[in-house]
């Protein structure tokens, strides 16, 4: 059972480095399919492999993920990852790990306060499940998914209206290095 749940935690992190990790949600195989909310997914490999899989803007190459170091400035690319419903409200969660393109729109505060990178969503959103999952800017972890907005109708087909929080890893990263090992760069 220990093992089991070590492989799920390693199948669901963004891996900072060999030991040290991020996680989101457990993986399931290693299919790619289209649409959460809009977006893409992402390849995954199973958990015995997971070792070997981070992310990256364009979702394809494997190794660790850094740290960024510091905040990312507005209108800058990113990608956002997630396990969450395939639509919202829907209650399905996804069977594949998704992704959508938003642009950085400056700082801001999640509910509890704490400082966070704030997005707009460009090619799909983050739904409900999503939560925890990484925000990836110039091949870097500068944030994890805290809240966003909540979509009007299951499938809008404009997302660029839509914002979501992401906890900050650059005005956090001292206690993220603390506590992980893993400076930030």
């Amino acid at each position: 059972m220990k093992i089991a749940k070590l492989l799920a935690a390693a199948a669901a992190a963004v891996l900072l480095a060999p030991a040290n990790a991020a996680t989101a949600a457990p993986a399931e195989d290693g299919s790619v399919h289209k649409n959460i909310a809009g977006g893409n997914t992402t390849s995954v490999s199973a958990a015995p492999f997971a070792a070997q899989v981070s992310f990256d803007t364009a979702g394809t190459k494997v190794g660790y993920v850094g740290l960024s170091g510091s905040f990312p400035s507005s209108g800058t690319a990113a990608k956002v990852y997630g396990w969450g419903y395939q639509s919202e409200g829907s209650g399905a969660m996804s069977y594949f790990l998704k992704s959508a393109d938003v642009t950085v729109s400056g700082q801001a505060s999640d509910p509890s306060g704490g400082p966070t990178v704030s997005t707009r969503s460009q090619s799909g959103h983050t739904l409900n499940g999503d939560s925890g999952g990484p925000l990836i800017v110039n091949d870097k972890l500068a944030g994890v998914l805290s809240t966003s907005s909540i979509l009007p109708a299951q499938n809008p087909a404009d997302y660029t209206g839509y914002s979501n929080e992401h906890a900050s890893v650059a005005r956090n990263l001292s206690w993220i290095t603390r506590v992980s090992g893993v400076p930030g760069s």
